[in-house]
């Protein structure tokens, strides 16, 4: 959450399909740089910058907050729609089950998700923090989510 709330302009390269975490809003306190789909690429080239406010998704609601603060307004629509419970971390999960239907191997979704390596080789020897040489794993589990509603 606070990741996507602290997302900026300036922090995206939507012609190289890239968006990066700062340190400071990151759970572990490492700047990463993570690949983004097509279709994510797609609907952040639709986010008009609002005049004097560099956050890609602002506060619409509250004067004098530069970001928004609480998505469960959305959520709650989101549920709604779908007629299910959700949570924010069912996003994640979701994303990791299509990533394992996909086949992606579990070391390049835990890396897509910025969750920590679980093995030795993961931990200490894989590049963890700039994981854009993984955007076809990324292309593939998002074209697969974008086709089960097409």
């Amino acid at each position: 959450l606070g990741e996507a709330q602290n997302l900026t302009f300036e922090l995206m390269n939507l012609d190289d399909g890239w968006w990066q975490i700062t340190a400071d809003v990151a759970k572990d306190g490492k700047a990463r740089t993570l690949p983004l789909c097509s279709a994510a690429v797609e609907l952040l080239r639709q986010r008009e910058p609002r005049p004097g406010n560099r956050f890609v998704f602002p506060s619409r609601t509250i004067a004098g907050r530069d970001h928004f603060k609480d998505p469960r307004g959305a959520l709650a629509i989101v549920v709604k729609v779908a007629g299910l419970h959700l949570s924010f971390h069912d996003l994640r999960r979701t994303w990791i089950a299509v990533a394992d239907e996909c086949r992606i191997p579990e070391g390049a979704a835990e890396l897509l998700t910025s969750h920590t390596p679980k093995t030795v080789t993961g931990k200490h020897y894989r590049k963890k923090y700039d994981v854009r040489h993984l955007a076809a794993d990324a292309e593939t589990v998002g074209a697969w989510i974008t086709a089960v509603d097409a």
